[in-house]
């Protein structure tokens, strides 16, 4: 807990800088609609071997009571979980983005075409909110101390 005094760092206002600290280049992608709904991806699963995933990963089912708003989902579910969607029902309520995604910049390129993210504690919540994207978080009441 010393980092602040060891950047010598004295004030809240010398760590918030006011505007995303990860910036990727703005390209479209033709797998996000171009509609006028609220664009918004989900992730609800992270890490399966982490010791705390049980407090932390849900089901994709947990996220059926938002699929009747004026919005077009997408997954940003990766790994093993990323499969849930083939039991989701309806089909293709959810537009699966994780078959397109091998690293982290293929995921900020998809968050940059996003206008919201929802989701469990996992890197791509905190890749979102280091680009400045809304986020939703869904956190365990069983949360760690950070």
């Amino acid at each position: 807990m010393s980092l602040p005094a060891a950047l010598h760092v004295t004030s809240k206002e010398e760590i918030i800088i006011g505007r995303p600290y990860i910036e990727v280049l703005y390209i479209p992608t033709p797998h996000i609609k171009n509609t006028q709904n609220l664009k918004v991806g989900l992730v609800w699963a992270a890490n399966p071997s982490h010791r705390n995933d049980k407090f932390r990963s849900i089901s994709v089912h947990s996220f059926a009571c938002l699929l009747d708003l004026p919005c077009d989902f997408y997954s940003l579910q990766v790994g093993e979980s990323a499969g849930d969607l083939r039991s989701f029902s309806p089909p293709n309520s959810i537009v699966d983005l994780g078959e397109h995604i091998d690293n982290f910049l293929d995921t900020a390129h998809f968050i940059q075409n996003l206008d919201l993210v929802i989701g469990v504690d996992t890197s791509v919540i905190h890749l979102a909110g280091e680009m400045g994207k809304p986020v939703w978080l869904l956190l365990s009441a069983n949360s760690d101390w950070r």
